[in-house]
């Protein structure tokens, strides 16, 4: 990556290496069954240039040829000892099967983890969606998880699932140049805005306020609802209606009826794709 002239310095890890077993896109929407590492390093090399422009120092801890799978022990360590300020892992996501889901999804440490983290985490989601425009149908695009390079890191850190390899809506996006370019743009821009530093030029300038992030072990399964609405809830009860008709109020409260919805939701959901013979009526049984 080029160097700039801050004294800030950024790791960037593009996940995995380009013959990890299983890591590409799904066979019959990208015959070419295109490299998960291929698309990470061609967004984390975007990403290298945008911030060297801005003078913000970067630090790949990756296998820039993609010969290689570094040891995530090994990527964290050369970030931990470079005292890299922010630690940023660029991935692409599978699971949607074909269908037509998808969306980014920001992750950070699903345990104790800093403020910065979390700041990191809504800038960049919020510039990628400002940069690419909203795709996807993520319920909960600000996602905490106990992933090893966010465990392992000393510094906020955080994991981006740039889109689904396995989406037909995501596919031909993430397959783009244009796209990598707009992403990396989204998540350099969130980098600087998180440092407060002057980013210039970007498509990723915000257009709408940034959504909070998730407090660590917050607790959102409560049979009651809270009388303090929040990002979350409101988000999840228009996935609800929009994906599964289930006539909420999106009033932004964790109440009965918003979990009925989500069980509800599962439960559709695991007889479509798993064949579970359920009784779609929101109950735990």
């Amino acid at each position: 990556c080029k160097q700039g002239g801050t004294q800030m310095k950024i790791a960037i890890d593009a996940g995995h290496g380009l013959h990890t077993s299983g890591k590409r896109c799904l066979a019959s929407i990208d015959p070419n069954e295109t490299r998960e590492w291929a698309l990470n390093s061609r967004v984390a090399s975007y990403v290298c240039d945008f911030l060297a422009a801005q003078g913000v120092n970067t630090l790949r801890v990756d296998d820039i040829t993609g010969a290689t799978d570094v040891p995530l022990a090994s990527r964290t360590s050369a970030a931990n000892s470079a005292k890299a300020d922010y630690y940023v892992s660029i991935h692409h996501n599978a699971g949607i099967n074909g269908g037509s889901g998808g969306g980014p999804v920001v992750f950070v440490y699903n345990g104790k983890h800093s403020a910065a983290s979390d700041a990191l985490q809504a800038y960049i989601y919020n510039g990628i969606i400002n940069a690419c425009g909203k795709f996807g149908n993520r319920a909960a695009p600000l996602a905490a998880s106990n992933l090893y390079v966010l465990r392992h890191t000393t510094m906020p850190a955080v994991l981006v699932e740039c889109g689904f390899m396995d989406s037909t809506v995501d596919t031909p996006l993430i397959l783009s140049d244009d796209f990598a370019r707009k992403c990396a743009d989204g998540i350099a821009w969130g980098i600087c805005a998180t440092a407060g530093i002057a980013y210039n030029g970007s498509s990723a300038s915000t257009t709408e306020p940034v959504p909070s992030a998730p407090s660590a072990g917050a607790d959102t399964d409560a049979e009651a609802e809270t009388d303090i609405p929040t990002g979350y809830p409101a988000q999840f009860q228009r996935w609800l209606n929009d994906g599964y008709g289930a006539g909420l109020d999106v009033d932004g409260l964790w109440g009965p009826k918003t979990k009925r919805g989500a069980i509800r939701a599962l439960q559709t959901e695991l007889n479509a794709q798993f064949g579970a013979g359920l009784s779609v009526d929101g109950l735990w049984g």
